[in-house]
């Protein structure tokens, strides 16, 4: 009987705690116990979040990441934390870019020639920062962003340098979105938010900065399914319907 009793208790404590007064002195301890950690792994490869809030920043946070979530494509693939991890990301994304036109990364990029050529860029590559990056990471800030290479051979004496150059001038970037009705190409997808301008030929590959050469992704189709997920467009699909073919496991060109 009384592990029957048990849901009982704990409805009545629960509703007990609610007649409690909540005052300011108490609204000013939750406030004061938030914290967020955000902690890179040994080799900046990936990064672990933890924290608290008070209850309202709490709902708001969590309201902005699902409202993020429900903006983005539904995969079948991913899971709902992955989604919500995703839909974070999206959210800081969208803060930095400043514009619906997408973000533009200005990146320094340092190649060891030794290690990447033995690894088809594997190893030996990092931005400016030091955080470790690989091919699919690489390939993404080379379609999206202003790019510094910097080769050197493995006793950091440099081989060679290039100035900072815009891979897509933004005249180019203005056409292909404005061409493209301001919505992602993809088959069923349509947002007007975080577009990007993508190869639909790698230009690592030969493609050029051509607009033919050129469509607008969405931030989740270009971030997640190409470069992260390792999808490709299919070049014959229509202009305004485009599908994905599956890409090489070892690289997604930009």
């Amino acid at each position: 009987m009384i592990g029957r009793m048990g849901p009982v208790v704990a409805v009545l404590l629960g509703l007990a705690a609610q007649r409690e007064r909540y005052t300011a002195a108490c609204e000013r301890r939750d406030f004061d116990s938030r914290y967020l950690h955000i902690q890179p792994s040994l080799d900046d490869s990936m990064w672990r979040l933890w924290g608290q809030l008070s209850g309202v920043d709490g709902r708001v946070v969590d309201k902005a990441i699902q409202t993020s979530v429900d903006s983005l494509p539904n995969n079948p693939d991913s899971s709902a934390a992955q989604d919500r991890a995703d839909g974070l990301v999206a959210v800081a994304s969208e803060w930095l870019s400043g514009e619906i036109g997408g973000h533009e990364l200005d990146v320094e990029i340092f190649i060891d020639a030794g290690l990447a050529a033995g690894s088809s860029g594997g190893r030996g590559v990092s931005v400016g920062t030091g955080t470790r990056v690989g091919p699919a990471t690489l390939a993404e800030i080379l379609c999206d962003g202003t790019v510094g290479v910097t080769l050197f051979d493995g006793t950091s004496r440099t081989v060679s340098a290039t100035p900072a150059s815009r891979t897509i001038p933004h005249p180019i970037r203005g056409y292909v979105l404005h061409r493209d009705g301001h919505r992602c190409t993809v088959a069923g997808c349509g947002s007007r938010t975080r577009l990007q301008p993508h190869h639909i030929v790698a230009y690592t590959d030969g493609g050029t900065h051509h607009p033919d050469n050129l469509v607008a992704l969405c931030w989740y189709h270009h971030h997640v399914v190409v470069h992260q997920q390792g999808m490709r467009l299919d070049p014959d699909s229509p202009p305004h319907r485009r599908t994905f073919l599956r890409a090489s496991p070892t690289r997604a060109g930009p």
